[in-house]
């Protein structure tokens, strides 16, 4: 397995070197993304392939786009307003959930500096990936280049390589680790992902009266961890040293029209690389990672 890890490494390493051989300049990822080679994969029956390119290795975070919303408060009144994060969605879009304390505290308590930005619009991500452009190409002394949201395509080579036979974002169909470890944030639903009583195998199903006298079962939502969404670098990584690739927030991707990788509030069958979802945006289970594009020199 280490020699598995230090060839592909190797392998990562020299298309790198390939890929500033064609910029003319030694290319150096920006803090905190990692490097994706091309390469060429099998997807929903489809033959696709993606150029190299460096993609942010977490979720954006409500500390790093409240940097951006505190330096367009001061420029841009009225594109501050339309970025900024509408919150009641944790109460319009969850009616019979006690979620108000997120209303006042999710994208400003410090508490959740590091949990994914949520209920945004598409267009205030791209502002966002506009901002990042501007703010590195004008402070960085390594390659200037774009801040974008990555395609479709560009996203399931992030989450999984040309490993097209990949479920997830890991090497295995299941949704624990080898000790038992949820590998993902996300909603267990089957019961062979659920917790289970180590002395009687059975699952641990929360049991409730309903107004009918009977019994009703329901499944913990916290068994993977978290109630809501998890910090942005929670979970193990992936192969390219990726965080979430699949849970805690469902990811948009260039278009505006489709996001992937499911949230927290999708059983795991939503969380596959290969499922496609519209959901609403903004919204509680909707954010975004950045791709990077070195300028060709």
């Amino acid at each position: 397995m280490k020699k598995l890890i230090i060839l592909f490494a190797l392998a990562l390493a020299v298309q790198a070197n390939v890929f500033a051989q064609k910029s003319k300049k030694a290319v150096k990822a920006p803090a905190g993304f990692e490097f994706i080679p091309m390469g060429t994969f099998e997807y929903n029956k489809e033959t696709v392939s993606t150029d190299a390119f460096f993609i942010c290795n977490h979720e954006v975070s409500n500390k790093e786009y409240r940097a951006f919303l505190s330096d367009l408060k001061g420029r841009d009144a009225e594109m501050y307003s339309k970025c900024l994060p509408d919150s009641t969605l944790w109460v319009k879009l969850f009616e019979y959930v006690y979620n108000e304390p997120y209303v006042a505290h999710y994208h400003n308590h410090p508490a959740y500096a590091d949990y994914p930005v949520c209920n945004i619009t598409y267009n205030a991500a791209l502002e966002y990936c506009k901002w990042l452009t501007e703010k590195h190409n004008a402070n960085s002394k390594n390659a200037k280049g774009e801040f974008r949201l990555p395609s479709e395509y560009e996203w399931v080579m992030a989450a999984r390589g040309t490993n097209s036979s990949w479920i997830y974002a890991w090497d295995t169909p299941y949704l624990r680790d080898k000790k038992g470890a949820f590998m993902a944030n996300f909603y267990p639903l089957s019961s062979e992902n659920i917790k289970r009583n180590k002395e009687t195998g059975k699952p641990e199903i929360a049991t409730t009266i309903g107004k009918s006298g009977k019994e009703q079962h329901s499944v913990n939502p916290q068994w993977d961890g978290y109630y809501i969404t998890s910090p942005v670098t929670s979970y193990s990584k992936n192969l390219f040293g990726l965080y979430n690739m699949c849970g805690n927030v469902a990811e948009m991707v260039d278009g505006g029209t489709i996001t992937k990788g499911g949230s927290w509030h999708c059983p795991g069958y939503d969380i596959r690389v290969d499922v496609v979802k519209s959901l609403p945006i903004p919204s509680p289970v909707v954010g975004f990672r950045v791709v990077f594009v070195p300028a060709v020199n």
